[in-house]
């Protein structure tokens, strides 16, 4: 090699050096700043039994390096969650648990968290957003979700609660397997006939061996984390499982991005994850080794304590005895949770009680069976209010006796139930009469929530009030549609 003995020679040299320095660094200035698809916070059980906070981001590409979140007070890491299936989540989930009151950002960006609250008095409840293949158009956001999203953004919000059901368009109800056409494990509602809900298989999953329509981010960004941009930060959000984030369906997707479990220190369980989904070319009959049950767990907020039942699998037609005597037991666990001291609010995607049509069977069979096999054969005392989805139009059932009333908020952006009893009527529920009133229209339900456990609530549109809705109405119909 000949050696460098001009100086002219070496500063050229050099200058090529220092101007591949200034390019790497300005490559890794670029990496440093990574796609942000979606960030949020959640309340999660702890350890202790104190409500948890996390804030997550979801980053583009996999092993993507984990943003901190920055504050005047302090900066905290943010640790990647483990990714069921980099293949088909093509995305990094970073997550911290932060602190109440503060509000941080994400270093290096212009996002912010607002400052979580102990105390809520302003609630957004949503649920069933997302929109059937049919009606969405391909690779745009869900539609009137993100136009309802857009509009509840102008409501405040202390608190989101979502009754579940995010992702329909990548949960189709059957797939095709060698130019054979199978039913999706759907807890029964794929098989309204058969009494053991699905349960005697065969075990057929969209997230098997074999299937081409494995759950995928595309259609978790598109259903929900895009129309939901507007609300995502806004306020914590408590995610109910709906049937439709199923294992055999998105529920690879719901444990990553949504799971109130986490492998940081104090959580009260670790991230979850779906079991082994079998293979499309030898169905498996054990359908219970496939599936994933969410134990129930309590947040304590001020004023306000909200019991969370991951009702997914719960056959809403028939009371299977494998399915009802492990919610007769989550039940039990939920009972002893609550105290009479406390004013309680349960939420759980299937409703225990609602109805689509006067003098029809009601649902939820399976629930109702485990509640009247619990050992207290009711909901405690101190649950005032059950919030639910499912159903996708908007209802509420009010007892005479000391059943708490039911509102399901299933009316948030999927095709709405058709043919369904309007108006207001009365029906026998579960063995009691109730007055029912349903509204069959798009929309969400603000409520104002005072620490003595009254509220006021409004199911809004976006441009008008649909109904008014109040705890004081009690013994009678707690919702009324507006004039």
């Amino acid at each position: 090699m000949e050696h460098l003995n001009n100086k002219t020679s070496r500063t050229a040299i050099l200058s090529l050096i220092f101007s591949a320095l200034l390019t790497g660094c300005s490559t890794l200035s670029v990496a440093e700043k990574p796609t942000i698809h979606a960030a949020y916070t959640l309340f999660a059980p702890s350890q202790s039994g104190d409500p948890l906070i996390y804030a997550r981001t979801v980053i583009d590409g996999v092993n993507a390096d984990c943003p901190t979140l920055s504050s005047e007070q302090e900066s905290i890491p943010t640790t990647p969650r483990h990714n069921p299936d980099s293949n088909h989540f093509p995305v990094t989930v970073c997550e911290a648990i932060i602190p109440f009151n503060r509000t941080l950002t994400i270093l290096g960006t212009n996002i912010k968290f607002a400052a979580v609250k102990r105390s809520p008095v302003n609630i957004l409840v949503i649920g069933d957003s997302g929109c059937k293949k049919k009606d969405c158009t391909k690779g745009e956001s869900a539609q009137p979700f993100g136009q309802l999203a857009i509009d509840a953004a102008k409501q405040p919000a202390d608190l989101i609660l979502h009754m579940g059901d995010y992702n329909y368009r990548g949960t189709q109800g059957s797939l095709k397997f060698k130019g054979k056409k199978h039913p999706i494990y759907d807890a029964g509602d794929n098989s309204p006939t058969d009494s053991q809900c699905e349960l005697e298989g065969p075990y057929y999953s969209q997230n098997a061996l074999g299937s081409s329509k494995a759950d995928h981010w595309k259609k978790w960004r598109d259903d929900f984390f895009r129309p939901a941009e507007p609300l995502l930060m806004s306020a914590p959000w408590v995610f109910a499982r709906g049937n439709h984030e199923l294992c055999s369906r998105a529920g690879p997707g719901w444990f990553y991005f949504l799971g109130p479990g986490s492998n940081l220190n104090g959580a009260a369980m670790p991230q979850l994850s779906c079991p082994d989904q079998g293979d499309l070319a030898k169905p498996d009959r054990n359908v219970l080794s496939h599936l994933k049950f969410v134990e129930p767990y309590q947040l304590k907020l001020t004023g306000l304590q909200l019991l969370v039942l991951d009702s997914a699998n719960a056959c809403d037609g028939y009371d299977p005895q494998e399915t009802t005597t492990l919610y007769t037991r989550q039940l039990d666990q939920l009972a002893a949770m609550s105290t009479n001291q406390t004013i309680s609010w349960l939420v759980t995607h299937r409703p225990f009680w609602g109805i689509k049509n006067k003098g029809k069977q009601a649902v939820n069979v399976t629930l109702q069976k485990a509640l009247a096999n619990s050992k207290n054969t009711a909901l405690p005392s101190a649950v005032k209010l059950v919030l639910s989805g499912h159903k996708h139009l908007f209802q509420s059932l009010t007892f005479p006796s000391q059943r708490p009333p039911q509102l399901l908020v299933g009316n948030s952006g999927v095709a709405l139930t058709s043919h369904a009893t309007e108006g207001s009527f009365k029906d026998l529920i579960d063995d009691q009469l109730a007055n029912i009133d349903t509204i069959v229209q798009f929309g969400y339900l603000t409520i104002s929530y005072k620490t003595d456990g009254s509220w006021h609530g409004v199911l809004r549109d976006g441009t008008k009030k649909l109904a008014t809705c109040n705890s004081s109405n009690l013994p009678g119909s707690i919702c009324q549609a507006e004039p």
